[in-house]
């Protein structure tokens, strides 16, 4: 028997019955309480969400070890309870009367803890090759066609652009990517001065270094480098290399280098300088619009699911987003 998902973690209320499965992200260690001893697991789920599950155990000590030693982190778990608030957050308390069931790789599809692409990924490959095969710029093209072998491709098509927020789904990095190119697109036919082949080329290559900050496994979590490095400062160590083997020009290879660590737009954003010329500007803009609007979109529509109310406050955005 495969399990299903019955619910994602943000579609749960308070007094739901839980009978799904999720990922341990963190597991935390062992503590006394005034009746016994307990722990804590935060759970999440395809959307990126966390929910904290706490286990409350009797005096035996044994008995609550052995429940936590049967699981780490990164295993799936059945679980069966009842949703509660503690905190003014939703929490799932369980004891021995309750249900945790560690999976085996065949009780679930690992799919299911990716969420589906929202465009048809064949398509998609279709529209970055034609976006490839448009650039004139011999330097350029050759580094993109160095890049994007069909091996590379094929990695590439079915990545997630993010954890939690903008194009957290399969195929999400490279619809990013081609929704920054195609407004890069516009920005060119709108500003016939801009270096249309650089523009493009630099919204080809903006986010390739997400491959290295994010894994998929049985949920999409930051690696050590993305934590510790992050991807813009990956991509440059990746794209340095094949600029030097391709003897690319000096201002070219510098222009580049600029639009990638550039791209956040802000120091406070995450970006290594800010943008110093119109295409690394145009980049930056292209790929904001890009993320936000489609972090908006997905926020709305998750909000719907929580409240009847015609606003609701996104603290990322520091402000009330309409919901009608």
């Amino acid at each position: 028997m495969k399990f299903t998902r019955n619910k994602k973690i943000v579609e749960l209320r308070e007094g739901d019955i839980v009978d799904d499965i999720y990922v341990v992200k963190i597991k935390k260690s062992i503590v006394p309480y005034k009746r016994g001893y307990s722990f804590e697991l935060v759970l999440t789920d395809e959307t990126g969400a966390s929910l904290s599950c706490y286990y409350w155990g009797t005096e035996n000590k044994e008995e609550i070890e052995k429940v936590h030693n049967s699981f780490d982190e990164e295993s799936v778990l059945h679980i069966v309870s009842k949703v509660s608030t503690f905190g003014n957050k939703l929490v799932i308390n369980l004891n021995e009367k309750d249900k945790i069931e560690v999976l085996s790789d065949e009780q679930y599809d690992k799919d299911m803890f990716l969420l589906p692409p929202k465009r048809d990924i064949e398509d998609m490959k279709k529209e970055l090759k034609n976006y490839i095969s448009s650039i004139k710029n011999i330097h350029l093209k050759s580094l993109l066609e160095k890049i994007f072998t069909n091996e590379f491709i094929e990695k590439f098509s079915i990545h997630p652009g993010a954890i939690q927020y903008h194009h957290n789904w399969k195929g999400g990095l490279m619809q990013h990517t081609i929704e920054v190119a195609e407004i890069c697109e516009l920005l060119c036919k709108q500003n016939p001065e801009l270096d249309k082949d650089l523009l493009i080329t630099g919204a080809i290559l903006h986010d390739l270094g997400k491959l290295v900050e994010i894994a998929v496994g049985v949920r999409v979590k930051g690696t050590i480098e993305g934590q510790f490095i992050g991807h813009s400062i990956e991509s440059i160590i990746w794209y340095a290399k094949y600029m030097e083997e391709l003897n690319f020009p000096n201002l070219l290879r510098i222009k580049i280098i600029h639009m990638i660590l550039s791209h956040h737009g802000k120091l406070e954003f995450g970006a290594t300088k800010e943008p110093m010329f119109p295409e690394a500007f145009a980049l930056h803009h292209a790929d904001c619009a890009s993320a936000v609007v489609s972090e908006m979109v997905s926020y709305v529509e998750e909000s719907k699911l929580e409240t009847t109310n015609d606003t609701s406050y996104n603290r990322l955005l520091r402000r009330n987003i309409l919901l009608k």
